[in-house]
């Protein structure tokens, strides 16, 4: 439910079909245009965002498994009897630089990578964090997450032969790192 006076934002999930019906007729006294009920139903069922979360623990499970030997990269974990929903698929690389490269090469291969940009810099780094006493350094996990991590592309829509092909990117990457840095010895 959108409501353009106070510019807030709902999302509402639901397999009853008197709320999805409340919903909306509500949503239609806001906006002109109301998706049909069998729509709505869709997109909010809970059938649906199983399939949609199990399909990204999948390919969760295909990226651990093709980057289980990557160096220098720290792999999301799972706590136990927990299930991510997997917005994003983070890693976490040992230093800026090296994530900066293999970024760098994942994008020169075409593949979407996100990384923290400086307007999702931590919250201490805000001008109002600093009037509590914290400073750019007071946190450095968060710091630390902000210049080494990026993320993966994760979709439901995303085939094993895809993740290998985006892990095979940064395998390659790293090995070529490997081999600079011996002919360097």
């Amino acid at each position: 439910i959108n409501t353009e006076q106070d510019h807030q934002c709902v999302c509402v999930l639901t397999n009853e079909e008197s709320i999805a019906s409340a919903l909306i007729e509500l949503r239609g006294r806001s906006h002109d245009a109301v998706p049909s009920h069998e729509s709505l139903m869709h997109i909010v069922s809970s059938d649906n965002l199983s399939h949609e979360r199990d399909a990204k623990q999948q390919v969760a499970q295909w990226y651990k498994k093709h980057l289980s030997k990557a160096m220098g990269l720290a792999l999301p974990q799972e706590h136990f009897g927990c299930k991510s929903a997997w917005s994003y698929y983070t890693l976490i690389a040992d230093t800026p630089q090296l994530r900066d490269y293999l970024v760098s090469e994942l994008h020169k291969a075409q593949v979407d990578v996100s990384i923290a940009s400086p307007l999702l810099a931590p919250l201490h780094h805000e001008v109002t964090w600093a009037e509590l006493g914290y400073n750019q350094d007071s946190f450095n996990t968060a710091n630390r997450a902000t210049t080494c991590a990026f993320c993966l592309p994760i979709s439901a829509s995303l085939a094993e032969s895809d993740v290998k092909a985006v892990c095979d990117v940064i395998m390659k990457a790293q090995n070529k790192l490997l081999s600079q840095s011996a002919a360097c010895a």
